[in-house]
Formats: structure tokens, C-alpha cells, sequence
């Protein structure tokens, strides 16, 4: 079973935070609600986090063990038939149409994200 966590970024500070997604709120035509999100670590503290922010966990790790989410930027590394690099970077979000984790890579095609292949996290979206 696939881990569900989200990360988030701070608003006191701007640090990252990762635990479980708790209460996310937001601004609609029929409620005048603030739009805020909220995310608990592990060690059971609350966190108010940037609602743009927060993505999911994609149950995947990079090839430096770095947990893969929603809206980190990611450099595919795959061996082609000359024992070369071919290094496509995307962002990584949920793609509805095929019901997984893609990312569209900057020559604007979407790319499956699979544990057959080797990613690495170099970046976010956000930063």
C-alpha cells in the first residue's frame, strides 16, 4: 500500500513540512472562508502551510532516495543503445485523463512516473 503524505511550505518561515494534509479550506462565490491549508508532522505539531504549495505523495523515490511529490521538478535519467545520459526535466502533478502521476516535460510531452525508471528530484516549482 502506497503511503499517503503531502508536503507543504511554511508560512511563518517558508520551510518545508511534510506529514498528513488535515484541513484545507478555500475561497468560493457561496462562503467568504480565508483559503489556508494545514499539514501535522510526525511529531504530532501542526503547521499552517501555503495552500498553492502542498502536493502529494507519488510513492516514489529518486535515485538519491528523496521521496518524489507533487510539484518538484524531476530530471529523468534513462541509458539509451550508446551508453549515454537522455536527461528530460518536467513537473510532476496528478494527470486525471490517465489516473497518475505525470510529468510534462519541457519539450511539452507527459511522461508516466513509474519505479522502472530513474528520476531525480533537482528542484521544485516553488522555489
Amino acid at each position: 500500500m502506497r503511503e499517503i503524505l503531502f508536503k507543504g511550505k511554511r508560512k511563518d518561515n517558508g520551510e518545508w513540512v511534510e506529514g498528513w494534509l488535515v484541513g484545507k479550506t478555500c475561497k468560493t462565490i457561496l462562503s467568504e472562508a480565508e483559503v489556508s491549508a494545514q499539514i501535522v508532522d510526525n511529531d504530532l505539531v501542526w503547521h499552517e502551510v501555503i495552500p498553492g504549495t502542498v502536493g502529494q505523495y507519488t510513492g516514489l523515490t529518486d535515485i538519491n532516495g528523496v521521496k518524489i511529490f507533487e510539484g518538484d521538478v524531476i530530471q529523468k535519467c534513462s541509458d539509451n543503445k550508446d551508453n549515454e545520459f537522455i536527461h528530460d526535466f518536467g513537473r510532476v502533478f496528478w494527470y486525471p485523463p490517465w489516473a497518475r502521476f505525470v510529468f510534462k516535460a519541457f519539450n511539452f510531452q507527459y511522461q508516466s512516473i513509474d519505479m522502472y525508471n530513474k528520476y531525480e528530484v533537482i528542484g521544485n516549482a516553488y522555489d
